[in-house]
Order: structure tokens, then C-alpha cells, then sequence
């Protein structure tokens, strides 16, 4: 009986692992470079780690590790191999026979929605805290994106708990902190006037939203207050109130700024801009701005590229110019330049 019991167990094993080679179950290993795409349509790259009954681990080069959940996977591909389309089964992912894919240069293959909806329904076992933590922190927004240009905002909001500093020409820092998903804090001083003792900051709050019948549309609503920080006032105390339009998405949007510079008197003031990140830790910024300048207007244009370093922070190469500056001979555009830590 025994025997009879132990023989129908290898039996059992054996169709299930040759059900399982049927039916094309993924095999990944250490190491494996993955490309992978989501239902709803985000892009992860990175080198394979490990995984468990419910998600994947991979490293992304100069980044901390992150979570991907399995049953969000609908496409993989592993080193320099084709795009497939998976579906996750009993804590593996299988290979599908339904074509799914339309994104990208890659590659092209034709799917409904409804198809890509109903692809990965199998709940999971609920993870850890760490691997919660991971996922929270996982790439769903660009790599890049920070919520703001050069000098201008984005109306897409960073996570909660989400937030970046920034140093410009490494003497004006500012920093902004996401207390949720919509209303985001920050604050900023420049550094040069302060050694002097007539130094001013700044602080300012963020509300944004995604308009529910139209994902690509985000508008927003961002208050700044300047103040000096002495009694040798650099500046006048003085109120910025801005609303901002974006179409896009993290790795691709186009913003207007506009609103008013409030002290004594009202100047409008406005800026149009542009984004788009690569996949290769490169994106391209473009700014346009209108602001007061000595009881006129005056127009910035500007063009740069935002990138990563080897330890991880971003780094903003850029020049501004106008037409008064490119007629003088001496400084045809004004070099501008950043660091990012996002966090």
C-alpha cells in the first residue's frame, strides 16, 4: 500500500512538471537581464536577484533593489531574447499563447484591453513588509522625474512619502516632500546672500490631481511665499500663486504654468515646458518662462538634459537664453546646472 501511495506521488509529480514544460513556464535565472511590462503598461529593466511565490527582486544599475508582483507581469524578456507574454499560474509565470503587446520599438503585437485586463486575476500571498516597502519604491514613475522642470512645476505629483532636493549652481537649495499622493511641502534658501547677511527663503505647498475620465490630464494649484532673513531685505516679502496644466505621463509630459507675483502689485507670470526620459537614465528638459524683470518682461528659453551619475543622484546640464542675451557677443546663453538627490 505504501509503495502503491509513493508510486502515485512520482506519478503526479511527473505530470505536473510536464504540464508544466507544456505549458512554458518562465525560467529565470541570477543574473538574467529582464525587461518587463505590466497591465498597466509601466516598463521595468534590471538584473535579476531572486524571487518568491509572489514577486521578482531585480537590482537596477547605480539604484536600490525593487519588488515587481508577478501577477501584474504580462510581459517578459530575458537578455537579448523576444518579448513574451506570461501569465501567472500557481506562483509561476507560464507563457501565453495571447498576444498582448503594442508598445515600444522592439517589437508589436496586437491585443484588447479586456484581454490585458483579465490576463493575471490570481490574487498572491501577501508579502512582507520589507518586499511592501520595495514595491512601494519600485520605478512606476519615471527614473528620472522629480514633479518639476528647471524652474517651473509639473502638475504629476511624486508619491506619498516621496520627495527630492536639489541644489542649483550649488549655492540656491530646495527641497520638496510629498505628504500624499495630491499635496506635496518644500522649502529653500540661496546661500550667497545669507554669508552676507541679507539672505531670503522661501517656502511653498503643491495640490495636484489626475482628472478620472482622462489619465493624461493633471492640473494643479502651487502657492510660494519669499521672505527675506534679515533686516537688509535682498528682497520684498512676496506671494507666488501658479496653476499648472500637464498632459502626460512621467516619462513624457508638457506643462503650462501660469499666475501671478503678488508684493505691492500683481505681475503675471507663466512658463511652458517639456519632458521626456529615455530609457537609458537620460531625459531632456525644455523650458520656456515670462517673468517681471526691473518693471518690465522679460522671456527665458532654455534646453538641457537630466541624467544619473555612478552614485545614484541626478545631475541637470542646461543653458538659458533670450534675445537680449544673444545679442550680447560675450555671453550668447547663461550655463545653468544642478544636482538631484531623490529620496
Amino acid at each position: 500500500m505504501r509503495k502503491g501511495l509513493i508510486a502515485y506521488v512520482v506519478v503526479c509529480l511527473s505530470i505536473n512538471l510536464a504540464l508544466a514544460q507544456n505549458n512554458g513556464s518562465v525560467n529565470i535565472k541570477y543574473g538574467d537581464q529582464l525587461q518587463l511590462v505590466t497591465n498597466d503598461s509601466f516598463w521595468y529593466k534590471g538584473m535579476f536577484i531572486l524571487q518568491n511565490d509572489s514577486a521578482l527582486l531585480l537590482q537596477k544599475l547605480y539604484a536600490d533593489n525593487f519588488y515587481v508582483l508577478k501577477k501584474n507581469i504580462a510581459l517578459v524578456k530575458i537578455n537579448d531574447g523576444e518579448m513574451k507574454a506570461v501569465t501567472y499560474q500557481d506562483s509561476i509565470l507560464v507563457e501565453s499563447n495571447k498576444k498582448i503587446f503594442s508598445i515600444g520599438t522592439d517589437t508589436s503585437i496586437n491585443a484588447n484591453k479586456e484581454s490585458i485586463g483579465n490576463l493575471n486575476s490570481k490574487n498572491s500571498d501577501e508579502l512582507s513588509t520589507d518586499e511592501e516597502e520595495y514595491i512601494d519604491k519600485s520605478p512606476d514613475f519615471g527614473e528620472l522625474y522629480t514633479g518639476n522642470y528647471f524652474i517651473s512645476e509639473s502638475a504629476i505629483q511624486l508619491p506619498k512619502r516621496w520627495g527630492y532636493y536639489k541644489v542649483h549652481y550649488l549655492l540656491f537649495h530646495t527641497f520638496s516632500y510629498s505628504l500624499t499622493d495630491h499635496f506635496s511641502i518644500g522649502a529653500g534658501t540661496e546661500l550667497f546672500t545669507l554669508v552676507f547677511s541679507n539672505g531670503f527663503g522661501m517656502l511653498n505647498a503643491k495640490y495636484s490631481t489626475t482628472l478620472d475620465e482622462y489619465e493624461n490630464i493633471h492640473l494643479g494649484v502651487k502657492y510660494t511665499f519669499f521672505t527675506p532673513l534679515s533686516s537688509e531685505r535682498f528682497i520684498n516679502p512676496a506671494h507666488l500663486v501658479t496653476g499648472i496644466f500637464t498632459w502626460g505621463t512621467p516619462r513624457l509630459n508638457f506643462s503650462g504654468n501660469f499666475g501671478g507675483l503678488i508684493d505691492n502689485r500683481v505681475l503675471p507670470v507663466a512658463s511652458l515646458s517639456g519632458y521626456y526620459e529615455t530609457y537609458s537614465g537620460l531625459a531632456l528638459v525644455s523650458e520656456s518662462v515670462v517673468m517681471p524683470y526691473d518693471d518690465e518682461y522679460t522671456m527665458l528659453y532654455s534646453l538641457g538634459i537630466r541624467f544619473l551619475n555612478r552614485r545614484g543622484s541626478m545631475w541637470e546640464i542646461g543653458c538659458f537664453t533670450n534675445k537680449r542675451i544673444l545679442e550680447t557677443e560675450e555671453t550668447p546663453v547663461i550655463p545653468y546646472f544642478a544636482i538631484i538627490s531623490r529620496f
